[in-house]
């Protein structure tokens, strides 16, 4: 992704999943104007969940590494939530009949690249397919989208991960708090069908058997 990011000037960039302030100063450091929505609650979106069903103020803890964050989370509420100072919060779920409600405040076309970490994992056919549907409709023209998915096929809950990005490069894994939450397994096709409207350009996997696929937006 930082590659690909070298092209555009002053990039755009969405950072999805549980916040990592490391990776906030490393595409900082690239040029780029981070944006950061947390997706740590999600636990209207696990049945199978094993944390309390209380649900947790959203909070912004990267806003002061200068870049911009909501602190927002991903969860399938009732009713809109609100970011920092009372301001409607970027990412926010709510009732459609369309769907699961689940949308992205970002103007059209905001960003050139978008790290989706392992948020579809979480997520149930609807919501997924109304989160690609949005991630579409911010990103510019051939902007990228880099996703990761976990390959293997678990028996219950599982911690919540934080995905770290190294000085060389190398993405990492650590459990993040939060409780344990039940993760749909995809076959591939499944979650390329996820993003219509992008193509995938890459997919590897990864040591610790996580799937990093990187997609462009079909110009």
């Amino acid at each position: 992704m930082a590659n690909r990011l070298a092209g555009f000037d002053r990039p755009n960039l969405l950072d999805l999943g549980s916040p990592c302030g490391g990776n906030v100063v490393f595409f900082a450091a690239l040029g780029c104007k981070v944006f950061v929505e947390a997706a740590e609650d999600l636990r209207r979106l696990s049945p199978l969940s094993t944390a309390e069903p209380s649900v947790s103020k959203a909070v912004s803890p990267l806003a002061s590494l200068g870049s911009s964050s909501s602190g927002s989370r991903i969860e399938l509420a009732s009713g809109p939530r609100t970011g920092g100072a009372g301001e409607q919060a970027p990412l926010e779920a709510q009732e459609d009949p369309r769907g699961s409600g689940i949308s992205l405040t970002y103007p059209d076309r905001h960003f050139n690249g978008i790290l989706l970490w392992d948020v579809m994992d979480y997520l149930g056919d609807d919501p997924a397919r109304e989160l690609g549907r949005e991630l579409l409709r911010v990103s510019r023209a051939e902007a990228f989208l880099s996703l990761y998915s976990d390959s293997r096929r678990h028996q219950g809950p599982q911690p919540l991960f934080r995905y770290k990005i190294g000085e060389d490069g190398t993405i990492g894994l650590e459990e993040a708090p939060g409780g344990s939450y039940r993760r749909i397994f995809r076959e591939n096709r499944h979650l390329y069908a996820l993003f219509s409207g992008f193509q995938v350009v890459r997919s590897m996997l990864l040591r610790n058997q996580i799937r990093e696929i990187l997609m462009q937006q079909i110009a």
